[in-house]
């Protein structure tokens, strides 16, 4: 199905899918100026096929009573953003991923100018990714969301992939009350090309948190920096040992703000 300059707004689901629901197997586009705004209790999108968003195409202020008020990708499902095309003012009232939340096997890709941005849930505010992979390249950005009340003000991931590659930027997000204002994940991240982390805020580790058994590798001209964390480690924060490829603290993780260990903190030291 494809759909352009078309608008869905006002609808209620009492479980997933306030605005649409794809079934597996299906494709929907969302082309033009196409809007999914404004659906209640079910979020705007449940998908358990393929969302493809292109043009200035938006999905925004729809609020869910459970994680994904954006989009809810099931499992193995995926979604692709691009073009300007926006998920934006959205808001998951429990659980996680204000703006998208993606479950085991699904992919979440962003490129071009696509914008995660300015959504709000309990934890991963901008995504909750749980098993699930992101993509980011281009333009891409994810900026602007906050958890209202634990990890990962932008994205929040366990297990499943990142990568964040080309101009592709995640600023400006906020987990006050706790971890990882940009990134918080027990999984690999990869930052390379001109990638940046930047002005994101949280307790520990303003800018990115990596788990136990989580990675993070850095190469190109990839960023951290600029970031705050009002207890320690503004820039990155690694509980695991020998798992950070590529990280130079001062370097490519430089000019965060803590009152301790203001860019990197690695536990066990020599990590």
């Amino acid at each position: 199905m494809c759909s352009s300059d078309l608008t869905v707004t006002g609808n209620t689901a009492t479980t997933g899918g306030g605005g649409i629901v794809t079934t597996g197997g299906s494709t929907l586009v969302l082309a033009g100026a196409t809007a999914v705004v404004a659906n209640t209790s079910g979020g705007g999108i449940w998908n358990e096929g393929t969302v493809r968003m292109g043009g200035r195409s938006v999905i925004a202020e729809n609020t869910r009573n459970g994680s994904g008020g954006g989009v809810y990708n099931a499992t193995s499902a995926t979604l692709r953003m691009a073009g300007q095309s926006r998920i934006m003012g959205n808001s998951a009232t429990t659980g996680g991923g204000g703006g998208v939340y993606a479950s085991p096997s699904s992919s979440v890709v962003m490129t071009g100018s696509a914008a995660i941005t300015g959504n709000a849930a309990p934890e991963g505010g901008g995504l909750r990714l749980l098993g699930a992979t992101l993509a980011m390249d281009r333009s891409a950005r994810v900026s602007g969301n906050t958890a209202t009340n634990g990890m990962g003000g932008g994205i929040l991931a366990s297990e499943g992939a990142i990568t964040v590659d080309g101009d592709a930027r995640i600023t400006g997000n906020r987990a006050e009350l706790s971890d990882g204002g940009g990134i918080a994940t027990n999984g690999p991240v990869t930052l390379a090309g001109a990638a940046v982390i930047a002005g994101n805020l949280a307790k520990n580790g303003g800018g990115v948190v990596v788990g136990e058994e989580g990675t993070i590798t850095m190469s190109g001209g990839s960023l951290i920096r600029r970031n705050t964390a009002t207890v320690m480690a503004g820039g990155l924060y690694a509980a695991m040992e020998g798992a950070t490829m590529g990280v130079t603290c001062g370097t490519n993780v430089r000019a965060n703000t803590a009152p301790l260990y203001a860019d990197c903190y690695v536990y066990p030291p020599g990590g």
